[in-house]
C-alpha cells in the first residue's frame, strides 16, 4: 500500500506534467537545465525542499509514461489536440489509460470523430453504439463514409473503427451487452 507521501508525490508530479509547459521544457532543454527551471517553478509553491527533489526525480519516468501512451495512440489526435491532453495517473505513477481515454471521450474540446475513434479502442461495442447513436446524423454519416470506403494503409485505430462499423452494419451491435459480442476486439488484438 502506498503512503500518503507517495500518493501526494504522484498527484503533484501529474499536475505539473499536465500543464503542458513542463513537458515542453523537458523536451527543449538538457536535464540539468530543465531540472533547474522546474525547481524554480515549484519552489514558489510552498512544497518542502525534500519533496521538490523527489518530484523532479519523478518527472522523467512520468514523462516516459506519457510518451508511451502517445506512441500507442499515434495518429488519433492532431498535434494541437495532443498538447491539450490531461493525463490521469494511477497511484503508482503509471498512466491510467482507461480513465484518460474516458475523460477524453467525454470531453467537450475533442471533435466527435476523434472521440468516436478513441471509443472504438477502449469501449465494448454496445457502449460505442450508444455513443454513435447520440451523435448527429451528419457526423454518423461522415464516420460511415470515412471508415467504410476501401482505404489502404489503415492504422490500427482505424482498423478498430472499421471492425465496429462492420459489426454495426451486420446488426451485431446491441444496445445491451450480449454474450461474446465484444470479445471480437479482444481476440483480434485490436485494442
Amino acid at each position: 500500500m502506498l503512503t500518503l507521501k507517495e500518493i501526494t508525490l504522484v498527484h503533484l508530479t501529474a499536475t505539473l506534467l499536465n500543464n503542458g509547459f513542463t513537458l515542453l521544457i523537458m523536451k527543449r532543454y538538457r536535464d540539468d537545465v530543465w531540472k533547474e527551471i522546474i525547481r524554480l517553478i515549484i519552489s514558489t509553491c510552498n512544497i518542502p525542499l525534500t519533496l521538490q527533489v523527489e518530484i523532479i526525480d519523478l518527472l522523467k519516468p512520468f514523462a516516459l509514461e506519457i510518451h508511451n501512451w502517445m506512441v500507442d495512440h499515434k495518429r488519433i489526435f492532431t498535434k494541437k489536440q495532443a498538447k491539450s491532453i490531461q493525463f490521469c495517473f494511477h497511484a503508482d505513477g503509471t498512466v491510467n489509460r482507461i480513465k484518460t481515454a474516458d475523460t477524453l471521450i467525454h470531453s467537450k474540446w475533442l471533435d466527435d470523430t476523434t472521440q468516436f475513434v478513441l471509443a472504438c479502442q477502449y469501449w465494448c461495442c454496445w457502449d460505442v453504439l450508444t455513443f454513435f447513436n447520440n451523435l448527429s446524423e451528419s457526423t454518423r454519416k461522415q464516420i460511415r463514409n470515412t471508415y467504410t470506403t476501401e482505404k489502404e494503409n489503415l492504422n490500427k485505430h482505424e482498423v478498430n473503427v472499421v471492425q465496429w462499423l462492420h459489426l454495426f452494419k451486420e446488426g451485431r451491435c446491441f444496445s445491451e451487452p450480449q454474450q461474446g459480442v465484444c470479445s471480437i476486439f479482444i481476440m483480434t488484438g485490436q485494442t
